[in-house]
């Protein structure tokens, strides 16, 4: 069995201030999960963090590793899990679009779990870590664009 899970969210910062945060995987621990540590290797295209970029998570002992397989600036990025979570068939994806009074974002992740009888708690883990996140990216994203309405 599959699970999808579906958050959207609109911000009041332009597409390109939204792209350049969530698509900077060394920033993540700024909003999606704090105390994790991020580093890309390999780096993708373009550089850094493009297509092929595999970034690389850790928390205590924990390891997991993401590759990005889609990145269309500013609108759409996609990953996907390669190791460390016990999912199977997994595809994270975020579109971005402008809307007015700011930004629409949509991040769906998909995936089958590796283990029977794990999905529910997997899936409430993934729920949780998005919609926090997004709640903590709206914070980082107003003190980016809080300087920007000034220089209009």
């Amino acid at each position: 069995m599959g699970y999808v899970i579906r958050e959207e969210r609109h911000y009041e910062a332009p597409i390109e201030c939204v792209w350049a945060v969530l698509s900077e995987h060394r920033r993540m621990p700024e909003w999606l999960t704090p105390g994790i540590k991020v580093y890309v290797k390999p780096e993708g295209v373009p550089a850094p963090n493009g297509v092929g970029a595999v970034r690389v998570m850790r928390r205590g002992g924990y390891r997991g590793e993401e590759k990005v397989v889609v990145f269309e600036p500013p609108h759409r990025l996609s990953y996907t899990v390669i190791r460390g979570f016990p999912v199977a068939e997994h595809l994270g994806e975020m579109v971005l679009e402008s809307v007015e009074g700011g930004t629409k974002l949509v991040w769906t992740v998909t995936f089958r779990p590796r283990y029977f009888g794990t999905g529910w708690v997997l899936n409430a883990i993934v729920k949780r870590v998005l919609s926090s996140g997004l709640s903590r990216l709206e914070g980082v994203l107003r003190k980016e664009t809080a300087g920007l309405g000034e220089l209009a």
